[in-house]
């Protein structure tokens, strides 16, 4: 399991039992957040409603067991409501790794439920309205291990959910990623491997976020295995992808690419989409070291590169971990212990540390500049 996984287990399985509520006073670009606020548990997630409220999900600890939770701010910082939800019955959990705003108000929230026995989990699919009322729920069972959804992305007719299945063992067939779309009332309409033409499909892989752009066009951006991993062999090399679909599921194009030689663990961590600009956030590292190096790559629509960039290697150990688009142009980028704006064109235009040393899982821009880090939602100037 690379690192990348392993903050995406840690998200959703890394709980706290402290309910607090944290206010810092107004503060400019330079110096950090104008606010921050924490509703208790760890956050995984935000998305920006139509409206402007901030939604977050993540995980909060209970005495029966670990909770899904969703909460709601104003543009201020004020709480609005928070509900949780878990399965009934005790060793139960559930965890909240992935929101976005449904169409016509409220939001849809994704994660995963399981057994603490570590009998493995189901991933979870859920709406709630505006006013905190949950409309539906949605398990996606996995015949063995553990599934998660690990990004949404709104459409026209619903949502679509990337999933990953964790499978029970470390072997590639049971280590399947796919993207399942879901209409309005929480009905399957269809569900796309996450598979590379050229690639044998018994490879490990997984889409790790999705976006939705003009037309309900769908992009889903994570990695794959370039061979069949086999346990005792050598570790296979990994390449980010990022694969277009249609509003009906159906592969329009598929990128695969790796720093040189392909001899990296080379991953995609997120992914936004902007009029015609698709910007992917991830991660390398060379099986010859430890040296995490961060990266962003720009494509058009059409899955043409634009441009990329990249920075640590060495001695430093960088992570870009959540990117996105804001509407009045920029590219916001959350890392291992700042937030980094760039331009359209790929130039990096500041870097502001976060208090804290705190690690960035998710980043929105809507008005202002909004991210979430271990267990704050954080509201900074643009």
């Amino acid at each position: 399991m690379n690192e990348v996984r392993a903050l995406k287990m840690a998200v959703a399985s890394l709980l706290v039992a402290s309910i607090v509520m944290m206010t810092c006073g107004p503060a400019t670009a330079e110096d950090g957040p104008i606010w921050r606020r924490a509703p208790g548990g760890r956050l995984a997630a935000l998305t920006i409603g139509a409206s402007g409220h901030i939604y977050v999900t993540g995980s909060l600890r209970g005495s029966s067991g670990d909770a899904l939770m969703v909460a709601k701010y104003g543009v201020n910082g004020q709480l609005v409501w928070r509900r949780t939800w878990r399965h009934a019955g005790r060793l139960w959990h559930a965890a909240g790794t992935a929101i976005t705003p449904a169409p016509g108000g409220g939001i849809y929230a994704g994660g995963f439920s399981g057994s603490g026995t570590g009998e493995g989990g189901d991933a979870l699919l859920m709406r709630y309205t505006a006013t905190g009322r949950r409309v539906w729920r949605r398990e996606i069972p996995e015949e063995f291990g553990t599934a998660i959804v690990v990004g949404l992305a709104a459409t026209s007719r619903g949502v679509v959910a990337a999933v990953e299945d964790h499978g029970c063992c470390d072997i590639a067939a049971e280590r399947e990623g796919y993207v399942q779309a879901f209409r309005a009332d929480g009905t399957r309409s269809w569900r796309s491997p996450f598979e590379a033409r050229g690639i044998d499909a018994a490879t490990r892989d997984t889409p790790w976020a999705v976006a939705t752009g003009h037309g309900d066009r769908v992009y889903a951006a994570g990695s794959i295995d370039r061979k069949v991993y086999r346990q005792g062999s050598p570790p296979p090399d990994v390449d980010r992808m990022i694969q277009a679909l249609g509003p009906d599921g159906r592969v329009v194009w598929t990128r695969v690419s790796g720093l040189t030689g392909h001899s990296y663990n080379d991953s995609a961590t997120d992914v936004a989409v902007r009029g015609g600009l698709v910007v992917a956030s991830g991660n390398s590292w060379p099986r010859s070291g430890n040296r995490m190096r961060a990266w962003l790559m720009a494509l058009d629509t059409g899955g043409r590169r634009r441009w990329a960039e990249g920075w640590g290697g060495g001695r430093h150990q960088r992570f870009a971990n959540a990117v996105a688009i804001a509407p009045w142009g920029p590219i916001y980028v959350g890392t291992e212990s700042s937030l980094r704006r760039y331009s359209p064109a790929g130039t990096l235009v500041w870097k502001r540390p976060l208090p804290d040393g705190g690690w960035v899982s998710d980043v929105a821009a809507a008005g202002s500049v909004y991210l979430v880090s271990g267990r704050e939602l954080q509201r900074w100037q643009r």
